[in-house]
């Protein structure tokens, strides 16, 4: 009889008031643990090392260390954990910019306990979670002029067709399982054109290649 595996959880957000309802909320899952809590991003950097964590629920407006500062070192220093971005509002500016730096999903803080537990899930194996508002702040960005002359992704690559396919594929959510099924190839073989575009495009993982391609018109 094999025990559940648990999803460890870290929670980070200066409102303590905050922190006890996304806990009570995620300790009703029964394969969610909350091993540690924090109120800044330089508290969870001190802590994790000492912590086995999954995924990080960081809020992006804290004190000491905020969300976005925190998302680079974490990046850097703890590369296997996912992140998912908590905010208040609909911070449009930063959805692009905090998946280039390595975030993986993004949540309002009034979300129904169910998109909190599927973002969970579904950055826990390797894939990205937006909400709907994400997605459309996305499509909005896409046709916005500033964002188009934009230097971050300067340098034009060449994608093959059906990499190009793979990545729109990839921009819509779907999953490697579903992209395969999509366009009738094997999922390892999915997995293959994501590592070689993640090398092509010089980019960390599936966020950055949503990114690139919102950047630089491909979807």
């Amino acid at each position: 009889f094999m025990t559940m595996k648990k999803i460890r959880i870290a929670l980070t957000d200066d409102h303590k008031l905050i922190r006890a309802g996304i806990r009570l909320l995620l300790e009703q899952v029964d394969d969610f643990e909350v091993v540690l809590e924090a109120a800044n991003g330089e508290e969870l950097l001190d802590a994790l090392p000492r912590k086995r964590v999954d995924v990080v629920l960081l809020d992006i407006n804290m004190p000491v260390l905020d969300g976005i500062e925190t998302t680079k070192i974490l990046r850097q220093k703890f590369p296997k954990v996912k992140i998912i971005m908590l905010s208040l509002h609909d911070e449009d500016r930063f959805i692009l910019h905090l998946m280039e730096l390595g975030a993986s999903g993004y949540l309002l803080k009034d979300a129904e306990p169910e998109e909190v537990e599927k973002a969970i899930r579904t950055v826990k194996v390797g894939e990205l979670y937006f909400n709907d508002t994400v997605s459309k702040v996305m499509l909005r960005k896409a046709t916005n002029k500033s964002v188009r002359n934009s230097k971050v992704f300067n340098y034009k690559v060449d994608l093959s067709e059906r990499e190009l396919e793979v990545l729109n594929l990839i921009c819509e959510g779907l999953t490697n399982a579903q992209i395969a099924e999509e366009v009738s190839l094997s999922q390892r073989t999915i997995e293959g054109y994501r590592l070689k575009m993640l090398n092509k495009l010089k980019v960390k993982n599936t966020a950055g290649l949503v990114a690139y391609a919102i950047k630089n018109h491909l979807v």
